[in-house]
């Protein structure tokens, strides 16, 4: 069944098209986890405040972001710590119009994130061109990366008067090697805008749905950690280096 088909509150809100951001933005982000089930009745309560973005492949977008990371994992290991600063590089690919796109994210203090992208091929991350433009913004090598946690899933995008961006994530699934975890009964629903981000309009709505799971770590959402585990309990591995910034 179509996502329209199984949200029909869609048909309610506005449509508008917002430009892709082509500078480096300072963010602000708040993820909660609800019921698949009650994204609908959480829909109802933003209609007067958001609209639906729409992009080239229509207002459903089914993605999926291939998370780069090191042999040591270090990435994943500062994100889960809390570390700042922090960095996460995304190749971030749409399957509708299988555009693609690199990003880099780089985590402060009070979670604000700046995020910088780069349209590339599908590929793209394993060429020269993108290796330049991750050297200019990593600080270490950016030919350690290599393919880590993959995750797919269909996008809702709204928008409200400030710039904020409602993002709605169902049919989840993640993937670290051969280990799959899919998610379909959550939905992953992030707030992200410019600091100071107001989220007491998601908050209260998803308080009312007595379904608040807030999940705040930064590496992908509710990562099913038991793909790590399985992996890790047949060797003992230390701790990654700290991620150095020099001026």
């Amino acid at each position: 069944m179509s996502l329209q088909r199984r949200l029909p509150r869609l048909s309610q809100f506005r449509r508008v098209e917002l430009p892709t951001p082509r500078q480096a933005a300072l963010l602000q982000r708040k993820t909660w986890a609800v019921r698949a089930s009650k994204v609908g009745l959480l829909l109802s309560r933003f209609e007067s405040s958001f609209s639906l973005v729409c992009t080239d492949g229509g207002v459903v977008q089914r993605a999926t972001v291939l998370y780069l990371d090191t042999a040591d994992e270090r990435c994943q290991f500062h994100a889960i710590r809390g570390t700042t600063p922090r960095f996460q590089v995304r190749h971030h690919g749409d399957l509708q119009t299988e555009s693609c796109r690199l990003e880099v994210s780089v985590y402060t203090a009070n979670e604000r994130e700046q995020t910088e992208s780069v349209r590339i091929t599908r590929l793209g991350f394993q060429d020269a061109r993108a290796n330049n433009w991750l050297r200019q913004r990593l600080p270490f090598d950016p030919m350690l990366l290599q393919p880590s946690v993959r995750s797919t899933f269909t996008r809702l995008t709204l928008c409200d008067r400030h710039g904020a961006r409602l993002e709605i994530d169902l049919d989840l699934l993640f993937t670290l090697g051969a280990s799959k975890n899919r998610s379909g009964a959550l939905a992953r629903v992030s707030l992200v805008g410019p600091p100071p981000l107001n989220t007491q309009l998601v908050d209260a709505a998803i308080t009312d749905l007595e379904e608040q799971a807030e999940h705040t770590s930064p590496w992908p959402f509710a990562l099913p950690m038991v793909c790590l585990r399985e992996r890790d309990q047949a060797v003992a591995r230390p701790d990654p280096a700290p991620i150095r910034v020099t001026a």
